[in-house]
């Protein structure tokens, strides 16, 4: 299971790579929204054939999808397979919403920024492979608990603040700004520098909040619930030690100039002023 995950998370990012952040048609909201349907549909019924995009390197993207949403299919439990589509289509609506920003030359504000970011980063979906790699399902009815919900939303939030932060630099000289915590936070008329350090602040005092509702999710917890708790924590952890190792992310040359501290102290920033998230700390016994 582990090569299947492998080979299809490599399909989508490369599929990503394509269609929605850079290839022939990532100004396009409509040729996007067209060719999004027909993933949707193959994700649902990978025996029916799309028509043809007109962009051959797009077509191949479809069709190795395709291929693995057959096998997926054939070798996961019907939970999963339901959990892997529905994180795809919220895939795809995130990275569209993007793609129309960019057409509009607009930067989506820090509210929307916080419904929509992980959504265009795919997180859900990261955590789905994980679950199909280690071949591990969590009950719905655990899955579903408000606190178990809402540490889960802390860990996409970490890792859609985090990959943000290690990646402003290089896409602030590239121009592609649409989606980024730093250029969501000027939107509210912040200097970048200050809007830098908020963002350090929300993903400090998120991670704070992400640890002590961890600790409560894993009292009195299953095996299940005790397993998928654990793959958050790899989540986001491993996603910190990517960044800091990963190419992608330098300029010039030069790695990001970041480094792994202490855990954080739980930060003052008043959860009221962000609705999106502040039922999270609601759930602090």
């Amino acid at each position: 299971m582990l090569d299947l995950a492998t080979r299809h998370a490599y399909v989508t990012f490369a599929l990503d790579d394509l269609l929605f952040d850079s290839g022939p048609i990532c100004r396009s909201p409509d040729h996007v929204s067209l060719l999004v349907g027909r993933l949707v549909r193959s994700l649902a019924s990978p025996e029916a054939e799309p028509l043809p995009s007109g962009f051959p390197g797009l077509d191949r993207a479809v069709a190795a999808q395709r291929a693995c949403a057959a096998e997926i299919r054939a070798k996961c439990r019907p939970d999963t397979v339901r959990r892997w589509i529905d994180s795809m289509v919220e895939w795809y609506v995130g990275a569209l919403s993007v793609v129309a920003h960019r057409q509009m030359g607009k930067v989506l504000g820090f509210r929307d920024y916080l419904n929509l970011g992980y959504m265009d980063r795919a997180i859900r979906y990261c955590v789905v492979v994980i679950q199909i790699a280690e071949g591990t399902v969590l009950p719905n009815a655990e899955l579903e608990s408000p606190l178990v919900r809402a540490v889960t939303e802390a860990a996409y939030l970490l890792v859609t603040v985090d990959s943000d932060l290690y990646s402003y630099k290089k896409e602030a000289l590239e121009g592609t700004l649409e989606m980024n915590v730093v250029s969501a936070l000027m939107q509210e008329g912040h200097p970048a520098g200050y809007a830098a350090r908020k963002a350090f602040e929300l993903r400090n005092m998120v991670m704070a909040l992400f640890m002590q509702l961890i600790r409560q999710a894993r009292a009195g917890a299953s095996v299940e619930l005790t397993r998928y708790l654990v793959q958050l924590e790899h989540l986001v952890r491993g996603n910190l030690d990517w960044g800091l190792r990963s190419p992608r992310y330098d300029v010039n040359g030069d790695p990001v100039a970041f480094r792994v501290v202490a855990a954080p102290q739980p930060h003052h920033l008043v959860p009221s002023a962000l609705p999106e998230i502040a039922w999270w700390w609601e759930l602090i016994a």
